[in-house]
């Protein structure tokens, strides 16, 4: 076995049940049937075990994606003025996350106060909260490239009362062969849960995936070179540590030497050269009449293994669409700050994918509670990285001493206070309304002389 072989292990793989229906053609997003598959093969469960589950730069990128993504409340609004609505929908999220957006914002949307839409997205089932169900589903996502979401009804003429995340591994999709129309039903298996849900029932929100399939295309198929070396970078690590960084060798001895020999020199140097527990001890010295010592693979050194393996992290996040700065790669100082790559990511990877899945749960969601007039929009007033535009704001507006107070507070998006000192500029010497700063008048000449008389009765008293 080639040092190869140890690095790729074949392995089989358990079968997959997966129903079949005669109407069309079940598909499981990992085939059935008994197969080899190397470290990482997209066709099986390794995508996650491999992926997800054991590089611990996958699972930085995709929690931190996440949860940030989760922390977003999602909100059923009443739409009141559909011209803002239209300019708000066709600015960029970078627009729509100044002061000007959140005003357009406000314009276009009303709460809707009881609202029953509101109620099952704050409260999607027995078993998970908002932000728990939200995370699962876009960690489902970013880790396999689809989310299934299942609405329970009452009666097929009710709406929803629980959301479900399914797990995309235990999903199979029984596709048509009609382009318009892929879908006819989704089977789900998970346990003793087995059963088929019409397509109806089912939000299924995907990554694109440009050969056409139902599937979602998953993140981890651009950067599986990159994982796997990952993966392996650290196995050949480890067990480089744990022989005491030694690499593998050859041992040459003399030619006839017998195979019983060979052995007990084998079994000399495993005793006493290799291991974790045998790393600082004396080099191992043997008396033989010709014996030869040769390295098979190279050193850490030799590998630039830490150069490589911060490449390979770089790719990783660069698949995911986030800066490696904010994972402290110490050598990526692209940008002037940390703050500016977190509002960048905000703005160019989070919000615009929330934003997918939001129109996803518009398109299937809504219609299902019967008031066209109900609009799902993203509450982003808890975001901290989007409100340091209302600090630049602050700052500009404490400079501009020339403005009322309450000018100032409209500009800041707050109500205007009921007092007419606030509705005139304060100067910025003492911050004092202009009327409240008295100005003495000059002294007349009888004045002076009074005070120079009064000043010398003063004097000649002391």
């Amino acid at each position: 076995m080639s040092i190869f072989d140890k690095l790729n292990p074949v392995r089989t793989m358990e079968k997959i049940e997966s129903k079949q229906i005669e109407k069309g053609q079940s598909v499981a997003m990992w085939e059935s049937g008994k197969k080899t598959a190397n470290l990482f093969d997209l066709n099986d469960h390794s995508v996650v075990l491999n992926g997800y589950n054991s590089n611990p730069f996958v699972y930085s990128a995709v929690n931190r994606i996440a949860t940030l993504m989760a922390s977003i409340p999602i909100k059923a609004q009443k739409l009141v003025k559909e011209k803002s609505f239209h300019k708000y929908k066709s600015l960029s999220w970078a627009e729509k996350s100044t002061r000007e957006g959140y005003k357009l914002k406000e314009e276009s949307f009303e709460d809707i106060p009881n609202s029953a839409i509101q109620d099952l997205l704050d409260n999607p089932n027995k078993e998970e909260g908002a932000r728990e169900f939200r995370f699962n589903q876009y960690v489902n996502k970013l880790v396999t490239g689809n989310m299934f979401v299942e609405g329970l009804q009452p009666t097929d003429s009710r709406p929803p009362i629980e959301l479900w995340n399914l797990p995309p591994l235990a999903v199979s999709i029984n596709k048509s062969q009609d382009f318009y129309d892929k879908i006819l039903e989704i089977y789900f298996n998970w346990g003793q849960t087995q059963k088929t849900i019409p397509k109806e029932k089912i939000l299924h929100s995907r990554l694109y995936n440009p050969d056409g399939s139902v599937w979602g295309l998953s993140p981890l198929s651009a950067a599986r070179r990159s994982v796997q070396m990952l993966n392996d970078g650290d196995e050949w690590n480890a067990a480089l540590l744990q022989n005491g960084a030694k690499p593998e060798y050859v041992l040459i001895v003399a030619p006839g030497t017998p195979q019983s020999e060979k052995e007990k020199l084998k079994k000399r140097f495993r005793d006493n050269y290799t291991g974790p527990k045998n790393a600082s001890k004396d080099p191992l010295v043997i008396d033989e009449d010709f014996m030869k010592f040769e390295a098979l693979g190279y050193t850490v050194k030799d590998m630039d293994w830490q150069n490589s393996q911060l490449t390979s992290m770089r790719k990783v996040y660069d698949v995911y669409g986030v800066s490696s700065e904010i994972f402290n790669d110490p050598e990526n100082k692209t940008m002037a700050n940390k703050k500016e790559a977190v509002r960048s990511m905000y703005t160019d990877r989070i919000l615009p994918e929330v934003e997918t899945v939001v129109d996803e749960y518009q398109r299937w969601l809504v219609p299902k509670f019967g008031d066209e007039n109900i609009f799902l929009t993203l509450d982003l007033t808890g975001v901290d990285a989007l409100n340091e535009e209302k600090d630049k704001v602050a700052d500009r507006m404490a400079k501009s001493w020339w403005l009322t107070p309450n000018e100032k507070r409209a500009e800041m998006d707050y109500e205007a206070l009921d007092n007419e000192l606030f509705n005139e500029p304060w100067m910025q010497l003492n911050q004092l309304p202009l009327s409240e700063i008295m100005m003495e008048p000059e002294a007349t000449e009888d004045e002076v002389k009074e005070l120079i008389k009064e000043y010398s009765l003063n004097g000649k008293s002391n």
